[in-house]
């Protein structure tokens, strides 16, 4: 039986004997992106890195290297091995040219600018980067590694003798059995595509990162995962496109000028905001402005998604989430609002954020499509920022031509991780420290206190910000509109922070799902409309999921619309309360908000 097994061990790995040059430069060709995440890890440990996803990049590579070297080794094709090593080459030059000039890897956005770059582009394209440092970088890179591979070919094969008599030894079965037991990892490893090419959605494989699986880096499984993204992507963007062009007609009932503000902030836990009980004054704006009647702040909003790119599309198109409905079979309501007759303005400083990763990529290739922003905007911010001032700063001194009626929209930054980047270093928002934050848990350490200061110093630069937005518009016939896209946890009730999950109990629903939403209204609006704030005011305590909103925003809107539904729209009389579903965030599993928060 050992002999079999010996004899299987070995058959297994006579060919990389054999092929030895190429299975090792093919392997550090895959590996190489996981090799610098070792490193990294090595000299700055990282809490968003782990050594189960390291190991099992690595092991994908191995074996990714072990199957093309088994098809060198059984075609005995000199051609063969040319057209892997030309294969394997090209992708480590286009892995460095794109990491060296854009900081990023193969995926969607990249494969995407190459399918739709024209040739007078091309040609701008090359005349820009072809002798830019990175690029040059490149090309001695890549010399050095044609220059390696041809030695390493030469000298292989003509020592090969030598190193078989080599290899003959009584560590070739110790080498041998180590090999298997990683190739066999690697096999395991591999079970992520089958998670990976089983999804139906793009935001699920957005999330692919943050599961359970080996997150596959090579830029075999880049190039494979992103191919597929973008064709999930065009399914959704195409069906979503179609609802939005195709609009039934909407009217504008207004008769003064009003001016609506959408304001959606980021990962915003609200139990840590002073208008929602939080013992800290992280909200001085906003409790001032409650006090003097002008904001009612809701107290039972929940998202669905714990995740931007879902959250906002079932956010800002007509579906609803708890009612079995997808984003992408409604029209996206902005289109609406610009169709009805207002000017639609959309500042976004999560623009370009990351804009190379997966997760921009799936909500940007919607709400930045050409044909959805041609029926959707009036203008929108051409650059971002680090902080949250600098956008309002951008959109009050951008020369617009505001229209009569005009939805204004800001997509903040707010308490994003890590949230000591959120806010600038200065006494006024370094204002907490580790000594404010009174916890007894036994996993609270200070370290875990002074992380959840830099949070609360986040969430009140992010009060700072909102009330300038109110200060834009205090002396015009104005509504704003707060929410956040999903809460946040940082240590709040287990000793865990940045939405670590372990599925869809009591105290992630609380801190994930349960949003701030707030509505503040102008004097001059407060005059115009009493009806309407009286209704907002009556309908603060009433439990609803933001997935509705556009029912609401039409309403205040004042736009008459075959897409509005009174019984969705939570400052209607008409009213009705539902079940509001919320998703998992990486197993997907579909929970009632309300059951679970109220299980003892």
């Amino acid at each position: 039986m050992k002999e079999k097994i010996y004899k299987l061990i070995t058959s297994l790995v006579a060919p990389v004997l054999r092929q030895l040059p190429f299975f090792v430069i093919i392997f550090l060709i895959l590996a190489e992106r996981a090799i610098r995440g070792i490193h990294s890890q090595l000299v700055e440990p990282s809490m968003y890195t782990n050594a189960y996803d390291l190991s099992g990049q690595v092991a994908l590579a191995f074996l990714w290297a072990y199957i093309f070297t088994l098809i060198v080794d059984v075609s005995g094709k000199k051609w063969v091995k040319i057209c892997l090593y030309i294969f394997g080459i090209a992708l480590f030059a286009i892995c460095k040219f794109l990491w060296l000039n854009f900081g990023m890897t193969i995926n969607p956005h990249a494969i995407t600018l190459l399918v739709e770059t024209n040739s007078r582009e091309a040609s701008g394209f090359v005349s820009s980067f072809v002798l830019a440092s990175g690029s040059l970088l490149t090309y001695l890179y890549t010399a050095i590694l044609v220059v390696v591979t041809v030695v390493a070919e030469i000298v292989y094969h003509r020592r090969y003798k030598v190193v078989k008599t080599v290899l003959n030894t009584g560590a070739k079965k110790c080498a041998a059995a180590l090999f298997t037991l990683f190739l066999a990892y690697g096999l395991h490893a591999a079970c992520c595509y089958f998670r990976i090419f089983s999804y139906e959605t793009n935001d699920q494989l957005n999330n692919v990162e943050r599961l359970d699986v080996v997150y596959p880096s090579d830029p075999i499984s880049a190039l494979a995962q992103s191919c597929y993204g973008l064709h999930l992507s065009s399914n959704e963007t195409r069906q979503a496109l179609q609802m939005t062009a195709n609009l039934k007609p909407s009217t504008v009932e207004a008769q003064d000028s009003l001016d609506v503000v959408l304001i959606i902030g980021e990962s915003y836990n609200k139990w840590h905001a002073g208008i929602y009980g939080y013992p800290l004054n992280t909200t001085p704006h906003m409790s001032e402005e409650m006090q003097k009647g002008n904001l009612i702040a809701f107290s039972d909003a929940v998202t669905s998604q714990s995740l931007t790119s879902p959250s906002m599309k079932n956010m800002l198109c007509c579906n609803s989430f708890s009612h079995g409905e997808k984003w992408f079979q409604s029209p996206y309501f902005p289109a609406i609002f610009k169709s009805a007759g207002y000017d639609v303005f959309f500042w976004d400083n999560q623009k370009f954020v990351q804009e190379f990763s997966q997760f921009t990529f799936s909500i940007n290739s919607f709400i930045y499509n050409k044909d959805l922003e041609r029926m959707s905007y009036t203008q929108g911010n051409t650059e971002d920022y680090n902080l949250d001032f600098p956008i309002v700063y951008n959109y009050v001194h951008t020369p617009r031509k505001m229209g009569k009626y005009n939805l204004v929209m800001f997509h903040l930054m707010g308490q994003h991780s890590p949230p000591k980047a959120r806010y600038p270093k200065v006494p006024l928002f370094e204002h907490f420290t580790a000594d404010s934050i009174i916890r007894s848990e036994k996993y609270i350490t200070t370290e875990k206190k002074q992380l959840i200061a830099q949070y609360d110093n986040s969430t009140l630069y992010n009060d700072h910000v909102v009330n300038a937005i109110f200060n834009i518009f205090r002396n015009r016939n104005a509504i704003v509109v707060y929410l956040s896209d999903h809460g946040e946890e940082t240590y709040d009730y287990k000793d865990a922070t940045w939405r670590t999950y372990h599925g869809l109990e009591k105290g992630w629903v609380k801190h994930i799902h349960n949003v701030p939403f707030v509505v503040w209204c102008s004097d001059i609006y407060m005059q115009n409309n009493p009806d309407k704030v009286e209704a907002i005011r009556n309908a603060a305590q009433r439990p609803f999921a933001i997935d509705n909103l556009c029912h609401m925003m039409f309403n205040i809107a004042q736009i008459k619309t075959p897409y509005y539904n009174a019984e969705r729209d939570v400052i209607s009389p008409a009213f009705k309360k539902y079940k509001r579903l919320v998703e998992g965030k990486d197993d997907y599993v579909i929970g009632d908000y309300d059951k679970i928060l109220n299980e003892k």
